[in-house]
């Protein structure tokens, strides 16, 4: 993803704000700095004000110190993420940082190198949290299709008729087919022994979309499970669900869901801090 994520950098000595403002390279990771402050006080103020992705911030301040800083940050806003940074080695601190789901723990003074080890894994972890919070608007989004098909295919279950039997094969004919690019209305209906015009009706009366539509929901459901679930790439899971053109692929996922298959990679990465 693109997108360039704000920072909040927080800590007593302005020298060393300066010194980090201007000292690294923060838009070659994905990120920007969207303010100073000098104190907790003052953080907690702009954090209100700027709603900054990112708090880095020392953790031995006057008044109030950077793990309190974050326990009062994390009372107005839960999709912050923190790193900390310290002229100590302290294991008892870096514990507590720990304790309060920071991603990392920076000794300063750090290198670029030191610094491109954190920030790097953290734009993978922002960019993974925004993916998924990007899907859980598109579930909102389509939760009265999915609340459709599901009403329909339980009462495909419960029906005992032959339209319903005809129905329950059809749905099952999609799960065991999704990963054939030849599957359709028609080939559903020869498999069924009917009529494709006639089939293509009852489905659609039947269960509130069309063969097509409910296909694709399908297949984009399946899709979006397996890039979330698995280590398969675009490409193998494009053909796991029946789709052998990639490029297609990836415009109907986009134009379905709002964002590319692509973007629903990575994962959590943690820095781990050694005493």
């Amino acid at each position: 993803m693109d997108n360039l994520y704000s920072v909040l950098l927080v800590d007593d000595e302005p020298t060393i704000l300066n010194g980090m403002t201007d000292t690294y390279d923060w838009k070659t990771p994905g990120f920007y700095v969207c303010g100073t402050a000098e104190s907790g006080e003052s953080a907690l103020e702009k954090i209100k004000e700027n709603s900054p992705d990112v708090i880095m911030a020392d953790i031995r301040m006057h008044n109030m110190d950077g793990l309190e800083l974050i326990r009062q940050a994390q009372k107005i806003s839960d999709q912050m993420e923190y790193v900390v940074i310290s002229a100590y080695r302290d294991f008892n601190y870096a514990q507590t940082a720990c304790s309060l789901g920071v991603f990392s723990y920076l000794l300063k003074p750090f290198s670029d190198s030191e610094f491109l080890s954190v920030m790097n894994p953290l734009k993978e972890y922002l960019d993974r949290k925004s993916v998924e919070r990007q899907i859980l608007r598109l579930y909102d989004l389509y939760r009265d299709d999915i609340l459709i098909i599901k009403k329909h295919n339980e009462r495909i279950r419960d029906d005992d008729g032959t339209t319903g039997d005809y129905l329950r094969k059809a749905m099952l004919y999609i799960e065991k087919h999704i990963d054939d690019p030849g599957i359709s209305v028609v080939t559903a209906a020869e498999a069924l022994h009917l009529n494709a015009t006639y089939f293509g009706r009852i489905f659609k009366q039947g269960v509130g979309k069309s063969f097509r539509e409910t296909l694709q929901f399908h297949r984009i459901e399946k899709a979006t499970l397996l890039l979330m679930t698995t280590k398969m790439t675009v490409t193998e899971v494009a053909y796991a669900v029946g789709v052998d053109n990639l490029p297609y692929f990836s415009s109907q996922f986009k134009k379905l869901t709002g964002i590319l298959p692509s973007e629903i990679k990575g994962g959590q990465s943690l820095e781990a801090y050694e005493e």
